[in-house]
């Protein structure tokens, strides 16, 4: 089962924290806040680039990182069950 927190899938495709923040166009310290959780809300722009880069979807990436009233709209809007 993979690991789903930003560092588990950061992790599984072989970034450092340094290489993806590189490749989002952020910093380092950008990254190790959202892993950490020290951020209170992501903008959608910078979910969907992680999700481009690590391969993910953008559900995917609201899990990680404990969205999850976000998570539970978007699935309504989905037509999904919450869980």
């Amino acid at each position: 089962m993979q690991d789903v927190t930003l560092k588990g899938l950061r992790n599984a495709r072989d970034y450092s924290q340094g290489g993806l923040a590189l490749l989002m166009g952020v910093s380092r310290r950008a990254i190790e806040r959202w892993e950490n959780g020290e951020t209170y809300r992501m903008p959608a722009g910078y979910i969907a680039r992680l999700a481009r880069a690590l391969s993910v979807s953008p559900m995917t990436i609201l899990e990680a990182i404990g969205e999850t009233h976000a998570l539970t709209a978007l699935r309504v809007h989905a037509g999904t069950p919450p869980s």
